[in-house]
């Protein structure tokens, strides 16, 4: 009873606490199998204004009805050209960071073997071919990891109230 008691003093004390406690989040509406992306206070985003060729990395800090905060600074929603979505693991992370390590053994021990057999290294130049496609083919990987998200008519930026 006590404890329904102050319950309901507080709401009545403060009916706009439930309002102040359901904050808001940046949503971007795009065409595809998901929908929706959502970027809440604290969450790390990275933008592209209009007029800039940098792309400004850092977390929101707040956001209101027009605008966001970054790092104190406020950035108003309509100077955003593009939001960059990084993805975090997967496969394409994997080999960018596996494949050219894999590639510089191969080249290691493709020249080195023949010392085993207690004979001269090998420096053959199709031993660097093969490393080199190896390497290079992580770093073909690079573009998949990032995907930059331009703000127009099929991709909006909304800000929205959690409920």
């Amino acid at each position: 009873m006590p404890r329904s008691f102050f319950l309901l003093v507080f709401l009545l004390l403060f009916p706009d606490f439930a309002a102040q406690a359901q904050g808001m989040y940046l949503a971007l509406d795009k065409p595809g199998a998901v929908k929706r992306l959502r970027f809440r206070p604290g969450d790390e985003i990275a933008i592209k204004l209009r007029g800039d060729r940098r792309v400004y990395r850092d977390v929101i800090m707040n956001v209101t009805d027009t605008a966001l905060i970054i790092r104190q600074t406020v950035v108003p929603l309509r100077d955003i050209r593009a939001i960059v979505v990084y993805r975090e693991g997967g496969l394409a992370r994997a080999a960018l960071t596996k494949l050219p390590i894999a590639g510089m053994l191969y080249l290691l021990a493709s020249t080195y073997n023949p010392v085993f057999r207690r004979e001269r290294p090998d420096y053959d130049w199709n031993n660097v071919k093969v490393s080199g496609i190896i390497a290079g083919s992580g770093l073909l990987m690079l573009p998949l990891l990032k995907k930059t998200y331009r703000i127009n008519n099929f991709r909006t930026i909304k800000v929205l109230r959690e409920y």
